[in-house]
């Protein structure tokens, strides 16, 4: 389920990031295919961040009130970041490299831009050599067992693609899914 939250996710960002890749050509250039005709990658470098963060709740007695901080962990390896990355990549996109981007995407730059800076989401895409960032947030959280041993489970996934010359927002998109599995 989330994967295909995530799938509709990718879809429309792609879509709005490949007719946004004929903006950065000059009009006397705009002739010409985006891609490289002889590999078929896009001329442009996109910077993927997606933080993601797993809530789990803290589940109380019968009687006692609910834990009001739930707990939160950063995801080493975010599954929406991933997907978003492997969706670009077989479109033909060049990808910042993801080592790059793990050094820095639980710091504090990165939640500022994430929380709105759109100049600092602009600058950090520059300064890795990025045409496109594409950034946002992913959260999942337990929602608690239900009948024969089931675990419930429900995701979201913000992202917003931003041109790293102008600062200008080209696409934005969240979604979100539940599912249901064996705990």
């Amino acid at each position: 389920m989330l994967i295909r939250t995530i799938s509709l996710l990718l879809l429309l960002v792609t879509v709005n990031i490949s007719y946004a890749q004929d903006a950065f050509t000059p009009d006397k250039e705009r002739v010409g295919d985006v891609s490289s005709s002889e590999t078929g990658q896009f001329n442009h470098k996109i910077m993927v961040i997606i933080p993601e963060y797993h809530i789990r709740r803290q589940l109380s007695e019968p009687g006692e009130e609910e834990n009001s901080e739930p707990a939160k962990r950063e995801m080493p390896d975010p599954a929406g970041e991933t997907e978003i990355i492997k969706r670009l990549s077989e479109k033909g996109f060049k990808i910042v490299d993801r080592s790059q981007v793990s050094r820095i995407r639980y710091n504090d730059q990165v939640k500022s831009a994430i929380n709105g800076d759109t100049d600092l989401a602009a600058k950090i895409g520059l300064e890795h050599g990025a045409e496109i960032i594409i950034i946002g947030e992913a959260f999942s959280e337990t929602g608690g067992p239900v009948m024969g041993g089931l675990m419930s489970c429900r995701a979201r996934v913000e992202a917003r693609a931003i041109r790293t010359d102008t600062g200008e927002i080209i696409a934005v998109n969240s979604t979100y899914g539940t599912g249901l599995d064996i705990a």
